[in-house]
């Protein structure tokens, strides 16, 4: 006799099934690659909920070291995705307050940093604002919103990514995203007074220390959290002796990312640019 019984969520073993097919999906196409009819902007945030899920659970798996969280095979096998290993264990593992790539020029960190900040995007909360910053308006739209609008790259995200050139906000799965440049001191005070859940930072070495400490008192909604890129700069940097060397006292994840590590990267290339690049955090 058929009988329906309401679950409030699935059965584990249903759980972690629902889990599997996802990671299939994402492992034929980890760059959302654009499907027939385009899609809406919720079925972009689920796509991305669905990325993010897979890929924590997959590293997860892989600290571990068991073949999986029950024994068996692992949920996603980040052997077979187009990225790095590390550039993925860094999006799965970007759930502290602070998470921050460092490294060579074209190691790969800014496309793994901007692909955990859209995932956080699309599961953010309604309450306290999104921010971009960088060094000015002009290298946030080169180095963070052009890579997002490109379809190369994100698929059917980047028609959901709308910027007018020269304005100080931008719309990213829905949300508003305010764009804040930071080239002096002065710039502090373009934060004062507002409440954010999410800030990604663009180049933090080349922000001055003072509009660093106030982003941070300005993440104060519960779970807030803070993505960050940089290039190698003095080994008495600020960011380096305060927070990157402070990591284990901070509520702070960095990963450090080097050229070699680029699997889109020509052996020659790396080898040049690696001999050109010389002293500062040695990136290799």
């Amino acid at each position: 006799m058929w009988q329906q019984v309401d679950l409030d969520r699935p059965r584990f073993a249903d759980q972690r099934q629902i889990i599997t097919v996802k990671a299939t999906a994402i492992q034929q196409s980890l760059k959302l690659a654009p499907a027939e009819g385009g899609e809406g902007v919720e079925q972009v945030k689920s796509m991305l909920g669905a990325l993010g899920e897979a890929v924590t659970h997959a590293v997860n798996d892989d600290d571990a070291d068991d073949g999986g969280a029950d024994g068996g095979e692992p949920v996603l096998n980040l052997d077979r995705l187009p990225l790095s290993r590390k550039q993925l264990r860094s999006i799965g593992q970007a759930t502290r307050r602070i998470n921050l790539w460092h490294g060579s020029v074209r190691s790969g960190k800014t496309i793994a940093s901007l692909l955990a900040f859209v995932i956080a995007v699309a599961g953010a909360g309604p309450s306290g604002l999104i921010i971009i910053c960088g060094r000015s308006l002009q290298t946030i739209e080169r180095n963070c919103l052009e890579p997002l609008q490109d379809t190369a790259l994100f698929g059917p995200l980047a028609r959901h990514v709308v910027h007018t050139r020269g304005a100080t906000t931008a719309t990213i799965l829905g949300r508003t995203v305010h764009l804040i440049g930071a080239a002096d001191a002065r710039a502090e005070g373009r934060l004062r007074g507002l409440t954010a859940q999410l800030a990604y930072v663009d180049e933090a070495t080349l922000l001055p220390e003072g509009f660093w400490t106030q982003l941070l008192a300005r993440l104060s909604v519960p779970g807030a959290r803070l993505y960050a890129t940089t290039n190698p700069d003095s080994p008495r940097h600020w960011l380096k002796g305060g927070y990157i060397d402070r990591a284990a006292e901070l509520n702070l994840r960095a990963w450090h990312f080097k050229l070699s590590g680029n699997p889109s990267l020509s052996p020659e290339y790396v080898a040049d640019l690696a001999a050109e690049y010389v002293g500062l955090w040695r990136a290799g």
